[in-house]
């Protein structure tokens, strides 16, 4: 069963076919509510009582969210919303609709832009995240302005919006310094370097290949701020393919997404956007990082996530 997480039960997102059988667990009311024919309905998971008294043990999905959300408030403080800032180059060429080659100095754009994405604690100073949400890789937008990195609850005042226009509050972290920012020779993987300790809980990576540990349809959570959104958005998943490197454009199961071997190495079921980029995948049995975030599914309702294995994070310096 497919789950999510809210803050209370004004956050609950609109009960409609496309969200049926959805579980969301509220944390205000600390229940579990189902979308069944168009209502939210709350969800009791306690067992029967046994002969001596005693509460039967919560079943399979009851528990998944709960060990889902010992580790959401573990690591809420330590996952973090990044924004960069790429300035303009108008040296640069690129191409344009027509694939003909054009100055970057032509185009209608502005002097900056904006992208956004989100990374976690994995060192006492470093943040990890894709290489393509703290490198400035856009054609025309080589050159890094600001890299900012933002958290939330008692560790930083607010979390901004993505807009390309927000200020807001200063970040804990800002750097317009590459050489803070080391990238994976060849996965979108990357780390930042603070400029001191984060008083924060690092999160554990793998410690063997996903690939040697993998399991179809285990659960995993998902930590990151697609969107804008201003507050962490958590959501529950399964590994629905634990190993996609050697797939090939005709695999049935890959059919619609082609086969994205050379850039990936597995995919889950967790909800993914714009800004998700960098978000860490847990496996909820474990606690540990299995891999991040670097893709989604258009059109598809967001829910097919592209991983790459966190276990590659050990080959950057």
């Amino acid at each position: 069963m497919q789950g999510m997480m809210v803050l209370d039960e004004a956050a609950l997102p609109v009960c409609d076919a496309s969200n049926e059988n959805l579980m969301v667990y509220v944390q205000t009311t600390k229940s579990f509510q189902s979308c069944t024919n168009s209502i939210w309905a709350k969800i009791d998971f306690q067992g029967q009582q046994g002969a001596q008294g005693e509460k039967g043990e919560i079943g399979g999905d009851a528990k998944i969210f709960t060990q889902g959300i010992t580790l959401n408030n573990k690591y809420k403080n330590s996952i973090f919303k990044l924004r960069l800032v790429c300035e303009l180059d108008g040296a640069v060429m690129t191409t344009d609709s027509n694939g003909d080659p054009v100055a970057c100095s032509t185009l209608n754009t502005q002097a900056k832009k904006v992208f956004s994405g989100s990374g976690f604690l994995c060192g006492k100073n470093r943040v990890c995240s894709n290489m393509h949400v703290v490198t400035c890789l856009d054609r025309c937008y080589p050159t890094l302005d600001t890299l900012s990195i933002q958290a939330i609850e008692e560790n930083s005042s607010s979390v901004n919006s993505d807009s390309s226009t927000d200020t807001g509050s200063a970040p804990f972290f800002s750097t317009n310094d590459s050489a803070k920012i080391k990238a994976h020779a060849s996965a979108d993987l990357a780390k930042v370097t603070l400029d001191k300790d984060f008083l924060g809980e690092v999160l554990p990576i793998a410690s063997e290949p996903f690939a040697k540990t993998s399991k179809l349809l285990s659960s995993t959570l998902s930590m990151s701020f697609p969107l804008g959104f201003q507050d962490l958005y958590v959501d529950v998943g399964q590994v629905i393919s634990e190993d996609i490197t050697h797939c090939t454009a005709n695999d049935a199961q890959y059919d619609k997404y082609s086969c994205p071997a050379n850039f990936y190495d597995f995919a889950t079921s967790n909800d993914t956007d714009h800004g998700s980029s960098g978000a860490p995948i847990i496996d909820i049995s474990s606690g540990q990082v299995i891999g991040l975030t670097s893709a989604g599914t258009e059109g598809e309702n967001a829910n097919y996530t592209w991983a790459i294995d966190s276990n590659r994070l050990n080959q950057i310096e």
